[in-house]
């Protein structure tokens, strides 16, 4: 008895700290520690509730007050039997016993002996003292709490559902681990972070650890990096990517959608386009996870690969791979691919800040869904040009734009190839949403929904990301009703603004642009259509291809008015299109704007001079064209090519395995194959070029239609687009050479600095840029199409010796 006075002086003390109107309770108070405290472990090493140890009186108060602080609650109900770690120390452990015949549990507070603690995994009090504390006081090693004070976050809702049962789970990303603490309203939630860089929550011990002994897993999702971005206050974040097959408007995952648009929101509802249509998925969802992040953090996304029969590698489009080009996610290039049933861990530095997007790079399956948006964004103080242009920069005002076919991107391709047909546009999807094609409810009425809308406040200047890709040769027109556009940015740089605003602007497959909507009149209580539509092989001669969106003011939910119903002709803008710097034949555009990169920001980071004037050290000119082949068997195929070349890819990466690179490899400059007007010549097409070298690329497509075009994309760099220009008739390479020799190009010598440039039918594009980063890297049509059939080649920048090693282990393939 006398082991149980004492504690029940104790928790007396304790009891104090509640106030005046739980007194009653103290009764029961002391019934409840009689009938408990009376317990001992086998071993004798356990004392029941023994407070007064050596050490003197212990203070109770981190644990009746943050473990179970309404003394009436039943935690055993909740945990079932057991016994489990208390939090705020590590000496005691509570133990749930059920009652024979019973539904009710024995519930006892367990003190350890002196020199012991509880171990959470082996349910004995056998840790001593001098090693890690599992759980509780969080002071040893590396993990401190916020200074001891418990950082509660109230903010991201997001994650409150962590909370279903009580206990401790890692973080995302295993930073640190969520308290979850039963209460009678429900769950309390408090999170604690590991302190010191490169540790990690370790779920299985709950110590932080060195990141490198920890295996998370929680990845990071899109929220936990999404944040303020500061200067050094870099984070690593950790993405898991399932691919899979999967199927839009599935009946099983979508319920009654689009009929109850709730059921369009069910969990593995994906709706992409209004039609049920094979496709490929990461984590179930078309488009992927957002990835957010702030320059200089560290990505690490584990791709599995678990679709039946196809490879898979994923290109992170924008950045430049300065310290990991074995992570650029070429096939053959930079990596061997990802098989089926096989998982691939990407890590690199979130090296470049704008807004890009990550896509496969392997045939098709960037078409039918293996696509998102990947922003990385940098400190407001960094962004040369655009201080007080924008106010908020949200995650949901992300516009993802992407052709969409009704059947599987692989049939539509042999169509065209085996069956002469004409491919042409069919429809569009804004963050994976939007009703593609001709379709019709049971009542005879257009399917509209579900559509993607977007929510701002009068008043507040929206930063939008717009990201654009297609298979097909279908730049689009992007406007707002009743809104002309302040551009911020193209392909992630910051741009001048300009004194009068476009009323729209047009990308093609790998562009972005980010802009400002500014209204023209009254927002309040209103929406407006965001309209998208397809030129050239998406045009009103085709399938009128065309997308909406509604921007709403003020949580407005009613109709949008005073503006046409959505269609191709509605989407029409004739006033001023802003085209990032280039010439596209369209009887529309009355006018266009050029885009003026803002100044010194090739590189804005001081100490860094990349110069692009004054005289190339390399000039490359490319022919981009279609020709023609007549196989052995009279069989015609038309193939776009660089240079009358075909792209091949070898047997392996010829970044990583490069002591097996040599002329039988590759073709480059000095050892192309011959005769190609006559033959179809086919290699691993390569340019070398020495590390620091000033290069010129004049790319032209001398005789092709004008309404047909080539968005051209380099990996590893940004090139500054010094000119372009459309010639009224078909031209031969020589005389293009003669102008450009003789200086009788057009140029801008403050043309944008982008990574994807349109080469306009019977036009050249000149770039420029700055070799300075040893590698591997491709160069290719982004029309998705295209690239599978060979429109593409490779830059190869200084020697093997200048480029950064592979990690150790790194996968390789070959030719057996």
């Amino acid at each position: 008895m006398v082991v149980w006075k004492s504690c029940l002086l104790a928790s007396l003390w304790v009891c104090l700290i509640f106030n005046k109107a739980q007194a009653d309770e103290l009764e029961s108070l002391e019934n409840f520690l009689e009938e408990t405290v009376m317990y001992e472990e086998d071993d004798g090493k356990v004392l029941v509730n023994l407070f007064d140890t050596p050490r003197g009186v212990r203070n109770l108060a981190p644990v009746f007050g943050n473990f179970n602080p309404n003394l009436r609650l039943d935690t055993c109900k909740l945990l079932g039997e057991g016994r489990f770690p208390v939090y705020g120390d590590c000496s005691k452990y509570l133990e749930c016993a059920k009652n024979e015949n019973s539904s009710s549990y024995t519930r006892r507070i367990v003190q350890c002996d002196y020199e012991m603690w509880f171990n959470v995994q082996e349910k004995v009090c056998n840790l001593r003292r001098s090693e890690n504390c599992p759980l509780g006081r969080l002071v040893p090693n590396a993990m401190v709490i916020h200074d001891q004070n418990p950082a509660q976050s109230t903010e991201r809702s997001a994650s409150q559902d962590v909370c279903k049962a009580p206990g401790f789970f890692p973080q995302p990303g295993c930073r640190g681990f969520i308290h979850c603490r039963a209460t009678t309203s429900g769950f309390e939630r408090s999170e604690y972070f590991c302190s010191g860089q490169g540790f990690l929550w370790n779920e299985k011990n709950y110590t932080c650890a060195p990141e490198s002994e920890v295996t998370c897993s929680v990845p990071l999702n899109e929220e936990t990096c999404l944040r303020e971005c500061v200067v050094g206050d870099n984070r690593t974040c950790r993405y898991n990517f399932i691919v899979h097959e999967f199927v839009s408007m599935s009946s099983v995952h979508c319920g009654n959608c689009p009929r109850n648009l709730d059921d369009c929101n069910l969990p593995g509802c994906i709706t992409a386009g209004g039609l049920s249509k094979p496709l490929i998925a990461i984590n179930q969802k078309v488009p992927g996870p957002t990835i957010q992040a702030c320059k200089g953090d560290t990505l690490v996304i584990t791709v599995q690969n678990r679709l039946p029969s196809s490879a898979v590698t994923i290109h992170w489009h924008g950045l430049h791979q300065r310290k990991t080009p074995f992570m650029d996610g070429v096939p053959y290039i930079t990596q061997c691919p990802i098989h089926p049933g096989n998982t691939f861990r990407y890590s690199m530095e979130a090296d470049v800040s704008g807004t890009h997007l990550y896509h496969s790079h392997i045939g098709h399956l960037e078409t039918d869904g293996l696509f998102g948006a990947m922003i990385i964004r940098e400190p407001k103080k960094l962004e040369p040009g655009l201080t007080g242009r924008y106010q908020e920069d949200l995650p949901q005002h992300q516009m993802l734009v992407w052709h969409w076919f009704e059947r599987a991107a692989d049939t539509e391709s042999l169509d065209t190839r085996l069956l002469s047909r004409r491919r042409e546009g069919f429809g569009l999807i804004i963050n994976g949403k939007g009703v593609v094609g001709r379709r019709f409810n049971e009542f005879g009425n257009p399917l509209i929904s579900p559509i993607e809308t977007y929510h701002v406040k009068s008043g507040v200047k929206y930063r939008f990301r717009a990201i654009y890709n297609s298979a097909l040769n279908c730049p689009v027109q992007i406007s707002i009703d009743g809104h002309t556009l302040d551009i911020l940015a193209v392909d992630g740089r910051p741009i001048h603004a300009t004194a009068t605003r476009p009323q729209s602007f047009i990308l093609s497959a790998g562009e972005r642009v980010d802009f400002v909507p500014r209204p023209i009149g009254q927002t309040k209580n209103a929406a407006f259509y965001v309209r998208a539509r397809g030129l050239n092989d998406c045009d009103d001669q085709k399938n009128a291809v065309n997308q909406f969106a509604i921007l709403r003011y003020d949580n407005y939910n009613g109709k949008v008015e005073n503006y046409p119903p959505p269609s191709y002709t509605n989407a029409i803008r004739s006033g001023i299109t802003f085209n990032l710097n280039r010439d596209i034949i369209n009887p529309v555009t009355n006018s266009r704007m050029v885009s003026r990169t803002v100044a010194d920001h090739y590189d804005a980071r001081p100490g860094i001079d990349l110069s692009l004037s004054g005289t190339p050290n390399y000039r490359f000119y490319i022919e981009a064209s279609f020709n023609l082949f007549t196989a052995a068997e009279g069989i015609q195929t038309v193939l776009p090519q660089l240079n009358g070349i075909s792209w091949s890819s070898p047997s392996f990466p010829l970044l990583t395995q490069s002591e097996l690179v040599n002329n039988a490899t590759v073709c480059t400059q000095y050892n192309r194959p011959s005769n190609c007007q006559s033959r179809l010549c086919q290699c691993t097409h390569t340019v070398e070029i020495k590390n620091g070298d000033l290069v010129e690329l004049v790319i032209v497509d001398p005789r092709g239609l004008s309404d047909i075009g080539h968005p051209f994309h380099l990996h590893g760099f940004a090139f500054q687009v010094v000119s372009q220009y459309a010639f009224q008739q078909a031209i031969t390479m020589d005389e293009v050479r003669n102008l450009v020799e003789r200086n009788r190009i057009p140029r801008n010598r403050d043309g944008p600095l982008k990574d994807t440039v349109l080469v306009a039918g019977r036009g050249l594009a000149i770039v420029r840029f700055v070799a300075n980063n040893p590698g591997y890297w491709l160069f290719h049509c982004h029309i998705s199409e295209h690239m599978a059939l060979g429109m593409a080649l490779n830059f190869k920048v200084g020697e093997n010796k200048d480029m950064v090693p592979p990690p150790k282990n790194f996968p390789r393939c070959g030719n057996y």
